[in-house]
C-alpha cells in the first residue's frame, strides 16, 4: 500500500452512485457523480464488467474526466480485511506468513490471492529494541483484480491499485492528521449509504472495528414513494431537495429515530466493551450525511460531536461538488 502516483482517478461503486475523483498532488481537481443503471451492481458484486465498462466511459466523458491511470476502492464482498499482530520479521518472512493470517476467511487456495499490508507501527520490549508488527492486512482474488483491470482497459482507464473500504477511512484520517498535526485516539466514521449504514472506528487513525446496518436512505425513498404516490425515482429527487417538506412527514421522522437508537446502541455496546474509550467524535459521509433531521437524530440520540467529513478532506479545487459523497473515493485517491 505504498503511494504509487501523484495524478490518479480515484473510483468508488456505491451501492446505487459512481463516484469519481480526479486528484493531482494530494488535492482534488475534479469530481463526478452518476446514478447507476438498476441491478448493474448487487451487493458490491458487479454482473457485467461490460455494461459497467460502458457505464464509467460515458460518465467519464460526460463529466470531462481525464482517462488515465485509475484506482478503486474494493467493496467488503470482494476483499478480506483484519488486524494482524506479529513477530518482526523480515519483508519476505511477512510475505511467506501474511496468507496463514486469513486461512479462516479464505476460500481458495492461497495462490489465487494478493496479499498487502501496512504497518500501523513496531512494538518494542523493555531494552527498546523491536518486538512486534502491528499491520493492517488484506487480501483479494487474483481473478478480481483481473476482471476489474480488464473492466477499466475497456473504459480506458489503467487500474493501478485496489484498496478496501476501510483503508479508505483510514487514510482520510491519517491524511487530516498529517496535514494539521491534529491526532484524535479515537474518532469514528458513519457513512450512510443507499441500502445500508457502516460504522467504522478508529483507532489513531487506523481501522479498528467495524458494524454493518441494514438500513439506508432506500428506507426514506421507499417511505417518501407511498406517501406521495410517486415512483421510487422521483421520490430520491423529493428526498434530495426536501419536496414540500417530505423529510417532517411522520415516516421519515420514524425512520431517522430507528436509525439513531441503532446506532446509538451500537456506540454504547463498543463503550461497554471498551471501559477506557475516549470516542465522542464522528464524521458522516454518504447520502444520508445530507439529510439534516436524521444528523439532528443521530447527534441527539448518541451523544457525540457531529461533524461533516469535509472536514478531513484535502482541498478542493472544483466548486461543484458535495464532499461526504467522495469520502472513499478521496481516501483511496491520498494513498496512490
Amino acid at each position: 500500500m505504498k503511494a504509487l502516483l501523484n495524478n490518479i482517478i480515484a473510483i468508488d461503486f456505491g451501492e446505487s452512485n459512481l463516484k469519481m475523483v480526479q486528484m493531482a498532488g494530494g488535492k482534488v481537481k475534479k469530481t463526478a457523480y452518476a446514478e447507476m443503471p438498476d441491478n448493474i451492481i448487487r451487493d458490491g458484486i458487479i454482473p457485467s464488467m461490460d455494461a459497467m465498462a460502458e457505464f464509467v466511459k460515458e460518465t467519464a466523458h460526460q463529466n470531462k474526466i481525464p482517462k488515465g491511470n485509475c484506482a478503486v476502492v474494493l467493496p467488503d464482498a470482494l476483499a478480506f480485511s483484519k488486524n494482524v499482530t506479529l513477530p518482526v520479521m523480515t519483508e519476505e518472512q511477512l510475505r511467506y506468513n501474511l496468507p496463514f493470517e486469513f486461512r479462516d476467511y479464505t476460500t481458495e487456495e492461497k495462490g489465487r490471492y494478493f496479499y498487502d499490508y501496512a504497518v500501523q507501527r513496531v512494538v518494542a520490549d523493555e531494552t527498546g529494541e523491536p518486538k512486534e508488527l502491528q499491520l493492517f492486512a488484506c487480501a483479494t482474488l487474483k481473478t478480481t483484480i483481473e476482471e476489474y483491470r480488464s473492466m477499466f482497459r475497456r473504459a480506458g482507464f489503467r487500474l493501478k491499485a485496489a484498496m478496501p473500504e476501510v483503508f479508505a477511512y483510514s487514510s482520510l484520517v491519517q491524511g487530516y492528521q498529517e496535514r494539521t498535526g491534529n491526532v484524535d485516539a479515537e474518532n469514528c466514521i458513519i457513512d450512510i449509504g443507499y441500502k445500508s449504514t457502516r460504522m467504522v472506528i478508529m483507532h489513531e487513525g487506523w481501522f479498528f472495528t467495524q458494524r454493518t446496518f441494514p438500513f439506508g436512505t432506500q428506507d426514506m425513498v421507499r417511505a417518501i414513494s407511498e406517501n406521495t404516490a410517486v415512483g421510487e425515482h422521483l421520490a430520491k429527487t423529493y428526498l434530495a431537495c426536501n419536496y414540500n417538506g417530505v423529510l417532517d412527514n411522520a415516516a421519515c421522522k420514524e425512520i431517522d429515530n430507528r436509525f439513531a437508537i441503532e446506532i446509538m446502541k451500537a456506540i454504547n455496546f463498543y463503550k461497554f466493551n471498551n471501559r477506557d474509550t475516549s470516542l465522542n467524535k464522528a464524521y458522516l459521509c454518504g447520502g444520508g450525511a445530507s439529510i439534516q433531521p436524521l444528523v439532528d437524530a443521530l447527534a441527539e440520540a448518541v451523544g457525540m460531536e457531529m461533524h461533516d467529513i469535509g472536514e478531513l478532506m484535502p482541498e478542493f479545487t472544483t466548486e461543484d461538488t458535495k464532499p461526504w459523497l467522495f469520502a472513499k473515493a478521496v481516501g483511496i485517491g491520498l494513498k496512490v
